[in-house]
């Protein structure tokens, strides 16, 4: 009985969105039509379709929506969202978005998004409108608002939250790296870099 039950269910849905789909062309709606699938969760945002390389995976429960580009061999994880509805969002090539992530941007307002190649994003981290260089780490829980640039090479420790428009100097790399400091942290109310 359950197995009766459970393959009218699945008969159910797969109608229902036939026939969503059928409706839409009928009324010329083309512009929400939508191309997901239970493998690959991307999403088109009006006539924005997002271009991830054959190469890349993405989680099942991670979300790819609008203009968005994914560059080869990245990894999207686990309840991640990728949004280029207001403006363009790019991933390059070996970049992991770890757990919760997002990428964005939050209104028409902001600027696009830019993650670098060799980059990994850690846990619970949000960037929107800013732009990362390549080979970078950004900690968990950090947030990254319109207009910061974190430059090539750079870490944002865990929840670092720097300041609107404000760009992270390579002078703090190197300070760490004279020093023989493992980690410095960036504080976006004093705009001061100390050593740990």
């Amino acid at each position: 009985m359950n197995v009766l039950r459970n393959r009218l269910g699945f008969a159910l849905r797969e109608s229902g969105q036939a026939l969503e789909r059928l409706g839409c062309v009928w009324q010329g709606i083309n512009s929400h039509a939508e191309e997901i699938t239970r493998w690959h969760p991307t999403e088109n945002a009006g006539y924005k379709v997002p271009q991830v390389a054959s190469s890349s995976w993405i989680a099942p429960s991670a979300q790819v929506s609008g203009d968005v580009q994914v560059g080869n061999n990245c990894s999207i994880w686990y309840n991640c969202t990728v949004r280029g509805d207001n403006h363009h969002v790019e991933i390059g090539h070996n970049t992991n978005l770890q757990d919760g992530v997002s990428v964005g941007s939050l209104s028409p307002s902001s600027s696009s998004t830019k993650v670098g190649s060799g980059v990994s994003v850690g846990h619970g981290a949000v960037l929107q409108g800013c732009t990362v260089e390549d080979n970078v780490l950004i900690g968990m829980n950090a947030v990254l608002r319109d207009g910061v640039k974190v430059r090539r090479a750079e870490r944002c420790q865990r929840g670092d939250a720097p300041m609107l428009a404000v760009t992270i100097v390579q002078a703090f790399v190197e300070a760490a790296a004279a020093a023989q400091v493992d980690t410095m942290f960036w504080h976006a109310a004093s705009g001061l870099c100390t050593a740990n």
